[in-house]
């Protein structure tokens, strides 16, 4: 049993009267299937008959069975090799997937009916929902496999069914894998590559690539542009390294200076972030003791009002007390008492106003005298600094402004209110003295700023000065220079267009549309040096197409080379072989013995038969080709057109019954007589077998066409080849009668059998 996954696994797989499974179920694990038995138990049988077959839906050998034998054929499975006149079965497998939690079942298979002589089996193939031997029985209740009819009746509007293997492939591509036609079809040449015998032992490289599909042009042009300019992109690279590794060591040093840079930019914004941080720090204080004065306060309130609840619980027991009779009496009595106490602290603190009013005056007088003693001396203080301070007003010649200061100086000491103004005036000069020495001292260091301020421009102008005598000299040197550069540029400028004009005129790979227009553009650039230089993007432009176009001419030249160096060597062995009388000969199949022909009368076909004259060389290479894929072409041909009695393990061609279109028309008999085994058969003989092939599509029972197709009986084919290659059908056309001329020199007209 397997478990069902989202994507869809196959789960089980059945035979029905195939092979000799009468009705067999096999179970997968995880889509997986491990087949074990001794040779001959049928393992590769069961494989054969369902993957890819179910999947690819044609019954051809070679995409059926694992080794691609053509004597293998599917009606064997049915019929097993005359044991049945008819029999009918079938093929299935389911696949499922969880879809959203809904299981869901897709069931292929393919009913088959063969009968006894009549070729290939009857196919048809059927997708439905339904699970086998659940949903749907494909045998009936005698045990019998169901016939198409049945089965479509069975499957209803719940399945469909196709006879078609191409319609079958698609609609299983759509239900399963979803892939286009073209991606689908290569899936299944990949799986049937895979899946032969001994694959890793012999692997076919060819036969794996083919089976996988195509690279778009578009890829390879792409790749092939990407190599063009890899070049290109290989210089870009390096100049873009080398400027990465110049930026790098621009960037150590600018690092460093940015970092000083922006630390002092960031200066400002440390400090008004070390600001932010402490404004933040203390704001969180700030919250925090809030939150907790809040708390506490909340706390305070609740107390408050539990203890007002209590106090006026209080009160009212006071009040009821005080309202009862015998607080009334205890009121009066506390009432005399009080007034008592009152008398009695009045008393006192009468008794200590009086104490304390006597000790104030007497602490007042001794106050008084000490400020008068004060006074006295600071009076004469301030006399001796006015003094002082009008010598040096004299010497300024300032001393007139402050004569009115000196008359608060000789007021007589009549009392305190004397000294009160004459304390105020002397004041108020000591004020007006000061300012004004306050400001000759600023005017006196002002003029001292200026003068400095002088010198300095004096010295900065004449400082100036020289810089502007040795600018005017440097500027004189570099006019001079700069004329001198100018013609330079003009020298050089004039000799790069001479010398781009004679590498034009000499270079025969550069090609360019205008070389005037670049040279009239180059000379203007030469004149301005603006931008970048504009032959440069040009030439190089038209070094990468010469460059592409030279590469691509080499290749071509080289391919050519080869080509034609293999067509010489070609014609050369060709040339050998004619020399040597021999002819170029089909190879020999693997189910013929190459040594059943040695003593064989009669010759193969191609070597009596040639091409018509009016045939092109398409179709000659389109004729010669079906004969090969059909195996006419080496078919043995007897002298009196007569099978061999016995088994002759080798392909024979009698007369048969003639065709309306014919290959007498398109191949002519030619009988080498120099040929002993080929001369023996007769030309009537010959043309009755032409006669009976049909030249083009018809209803004949065999028939070949210009382009590679063939029918015989039942099996058709095609084939296609560049050009014709082989015997008298392989000889060139210009030399029609070399053939006839040219035979085996071997004793009998027997030729030495190629090497397969």
């Amino acid at each position: 049993m397997t478990e069902i996954h989202d994507v869809p696994l196959p789960l089980r797989l059945g035979l029905v009267d195939l092979f000799y499974y009468d009705d067999e179920e096999i179970w997968l694990r995880d889509g997986n299937l491990l087949l074990r038995g001794n040779n001959g138990t049928g393992k590769s049988k069961i494989l054969a008959m369902t993957l890819p077959f179910l999947l690819d839906g044609q019954l051809i050998p070679s995409r059926v069975e694992p080794d691609g034998d053509p004597g293998k054929r599917m009606e064997w499975n049915l019929l097993l090799g005359g044991q049945y006149q008819e029999r009918l079965g079938y093929v299935w497998m389911e696949f499922g997937r969880d879809h959203e939690g809904t299981p869901e079942f897709c069931t292929l298979g393919c009913g088959m009916r063969a009968v006894a002589g009549r070729g290939a089996p009857e196919r048809w193939f059927f997708i439905t929902p339904q699970r086998v031997r659940r949903d749907l029985r494909l045998v009936d209740g005698n045990g019998r496999a169901l016939s198409r009819d049945r089965l479509l009746e069975a499957l209803g509007d719940r399945g469909e069914l196709h006879t078609s293997s191409m319609q079958y492939r698609a609609r299983v591509d759509e239900r399963l894998f979803r892939l286009s036609p073209q991606r689908f079809e290569a899936l299944l040449n990949l799986l049937i590559q895979l899946r032969q015998p001994q694959l890793s032992k012999r692997p076919d490289e060819r036969a794996l690539t083919e089976a996988l599909p195509p690279l778009d042009q578009a890829v390879l042009n792409d790749v092939a542009d990407a190599f063009r300019n890899l070049e290109e992109e290989r210089n870009t690279l390096d100049g873009l390294n080398e400027a990465r590794a110049s930026v790098g060591e621009f960037l150590q040093h600018y690092r460093g200076y940015c970092a000083v840079a922006a630390r002092r930019r960031a200066q400002a914004v440390r400090q008004a972030q070390n600001t932010w941080d402490k404004i933040g720090a203390d704001l969180r204080e700030t919250a925090q003791a809030l939150t907790e004065a809040e708390a506490a306060t909340a706390y305070e309130d609740r107390r408050q009002e539990f203890l007002d609840l209590k106090l006026r619980q209080r009160r009212t027991q006071l009040q009821t007390l005080r309202d009862s009779p015998e607080m009334r009496d205890a009121h009066r009595l506390k009432e005399a008492q009080a007034r008592v106490a009152e008398c009695r602290r009045l008393y006192r603190t009468t008794q200590v106003k009086l104490e304390r009013l006597i000790s104030d005056t007497n602490r007042e007088e001794a106050r008084l005298a000490a400020e008068r003693q004060a006074c006295a001396q600071e009076r004469e203080a301030r006399r001796q600094d006015l003094h002082a301070w009008l010598e040096p007003a004299r010497v300024a010649g300032i001393a007139n402004a402050h004569d009115g200061a000196l008359a608060p100086l000789d007021l007589p000491d009549g009392g305190p209110g004397l000294r009160s103004s004459s304390d105020l005036a002397i004041g108020q000069a000591a004020e007006v003295v000061r300012f004004q020495i306050q400001r000759r001292t600023e005017a006196i260091a002002q003029v001292r700023g200026l003068i400095q301020a002088l010198e300095a421009a004096e010295q900065g102008e004449r400082r100036d000065r020289k810089r502007r005598e040795q600018a005017i000299e440097q500027m004189e040197r570099l006019d001079q220079d700069r004329v001198q550069a100018a013609e330079v540029v003009d020298q050089q400028g004039t000799a790069l267009v001479s010398a781009l004009r004679h590498a034009l005129d000499a270079n025969r790979e550069l090609r360019l549309q205008d070389p005037e227009a670049l040279l009239a553009e180059l000379e203007d650039w030469c004149q301005t040096l603006s931008g970048d230089n504009p032959a440069q993007h040009v030439l190089r432009q038209s070094y990468n197409s010469a460059r592409d176009r030279l590469r691509s001419a080499k290749d071509a030249a080289e391919r050519e080379h080869q080509e034609a160096q293999a067509a010489v060597s070609a014609l050369k062995e060709e040339q050998g072989r004619i020399e040597q009388g021999e002819l170029a000969e089909p190879p020999i199949p693997y189910t013929r013995d190459p040594e059943v022909r040695k003593d064989l009368e009669g010759a193969p076909f191609w070597q009596l038969v040639d091409f018509a004259d009016s045939l092109s060389a398409d179709q000659r290479a389109g004729l010669e080709a079906a004969l090969e894929s059909s195996g006419l072409l080496d078919a043995w041909v007897m002298p009196d057109g007569t099978l061999r009695d016995g088994k002759t393990w080798d392909r024979m061609l009698v007369p048969t019954v003639p065709a309306a279109q014919n290959l007498q028309r398109v191949l002519k008999i030619a009988i080498d007589p120099k040929d002993a085994a080929a001369a023996r058969v007769e030309p009537e003989t010959l043309a009755g077998i032409l006669s009976g092939i049909g030249w083009g599509e018809q209803a004949h029972h065999a028939w070949i066409d210009g382009a590679g197709r063939w029918c015989i009986g039942p099996a058709s084919g095609a084939w296609g080849k560049p050009e014709r290659g082989h015997g008298s059908t392989g000889w060139p056309a210009d030399n029609p009668g070399t053939r006839m001329a040219r035979r085996s020199k071997r004793p009998g007209g027997a030729r030495s059998p190629p090497k397969p």
